[in-house]
C-alpha cells in the first residue's frame, strides 16, 4: 500500500491497541531489579536469557502497493565454558513470513549466531563468532536452498543513560561453485538507545537493520532510518519489554517498515 494518512492511522491504531493491552496486563517499573534489566535488555551482548519477538510490516514493496509481513522469533541464550573473562551467546532468528510479493506464506531460513563475548572494561563489551544460515524455508520463494556460514561481531558501550554500538555479520554459501544458490549477504545493525530514567521506564531506541545482498546486480542495499520507544513492565512476575518502531527505507524494495517488539526476560544464567 502507498503510505497515506489512512494507512498510517491504521498502523498506529494497531500498534496502539497492542501497547494498550500490554499496559493493562502489566505493572509499571517500580523496583531496582527491573531498572537494571531494562538497561541490560538494550545490550545484545548482555548475559541474560530472553525471547524477543518482532512483528514487522514492510509497505509498498517495489512500488506495487503491496505489503510484506514477518514475525521474527529470536531466542537468546548465554552460556559459560569455564572462562572467567569470556562467555558465549547463542542467538537464533526464525522468520515466519506472510508476503504479498511473492504471494507466499510460511517459514523462512533460520539464522544461528554464536558469539564469544567479553567485558573490555566496565560498560564496554565486545564479541565475535561464527554465524550460520540454515535452509529451513517451507518453499523456495521464502529462502535459499544453500547452506551459509560466515562471521559476526559486535561492540556495545553503556555509558550513563546511553547504550551505543553495532552488530555486523557476513554470510557466504558454503559450497562455492557447487552451491544450489549463491549467498553473499552483509548486515549491519547500529544501536542507539537512550533511557529517559526511572520515570515510566521509557527508552528511545533506534536499531535499523542495514542489509547488502552482493549476489544482486542492482539494488544491493536496503537502508532504513528511524526509531521508536520501548518500555519495561511485568506480566505476572516476568519482566517484559515492548514497544513500537518506525523506519523509512531510503534504499531498498520497501517504502516504510513498522515494527512492534515484545521481549520476555527469562530467569537463569
Amino acid at each position: 500500500m502507498k503510505l497515506t494518512v489512512s494507512s498510517v492511522a491504521k498502523c498506529v491504531a494497531i500498534y496502539t491497541t497492542m501497547a494498550a493491552s500490554m499496559v493493562i496486563s502489566a505493572s509499571a517499573i517500580a523496583d531496582e531489579e527491573l531498572n537494571k534489566l531494562s538497561k541490560e535488555a538494550q545490550d545484545p551482548l548482555a548475559k541474560i536469557i530472553s525471547m524477543p519477538i518482532f512483528f514487522n510490516q514492510y509497505t509498498d514493496i517495489a512500488d506495487s502497493g503491496k505489503d510484506n509481513n514477518a514475525i521474527l522469533i529470536q531466542p537468546v541464550v548465554p552460556f559459560s565454558f569455564g572462562s572467567d573473562e569470556w562467555y558465549g551467546i547463542a542467538r537464533a532468528i526464525i522468520p515466519i513470513d506472510d508476503f504479498e510479493i511473492p504471494d507466499e506464506s510460511g517459514v523462512g531460513d533460520t539464522t544461528l549466531d554464536i558469539v564469544f563475548a567479553t567485558n573490555i572494561r566496565p560498560g564496554l563489551r565486545a564479541g565475535f563468532g561464527p554465524i550460520f544460515q540454515i535452509p529451513t524455508h517451507s518453499n523456495s520463494a521464502l529462502g535459499k536452498d544453500s547452506w551459509g556460514a560466515g562471521l559476526s561481531g559486535g561492540l556495545v558501550l553503556t555509558e550513563g543513560r546511553w547504550v551505543i554500538g553495532g552488530l555486523a555479520t557476513q554470510v557466504w554459501d558454503v559450497n562455492g561453485d557447487n552451491a544450489a544458490e549463491d549467498i553473499n549477504t552483509f548486515t549491519f545493525q547500529p544501536i542507539v538507545n537512550y533511557d529517559f530514567g526511572e520515570k515510566g521506564g521509557w527508552i528511545f531506541t533506534s536499531t535499523p537493520l542495514i542489509v547488502a545482498d552482493f549476489t544482486k546486480d542492482d539494488d544491493k542495499w536496503d537502508v532504513p532510518i528511524g526509531g521508536g520507544f520501548s518500555h519495561m513492565s511485568r506480566i505476572g512476575k516476568m519482566p517484559v519489554s515492548w514497544g513500537p518502531q518506525v523506519y523509512k527505507h531510503v534504499k531498498g524494495a520497501a517504502d516504510w517498515e513498522f515494527r512492534f517488539m515484545v521481549r520476555a526476560i527469562l530467569p537463569g544464567f
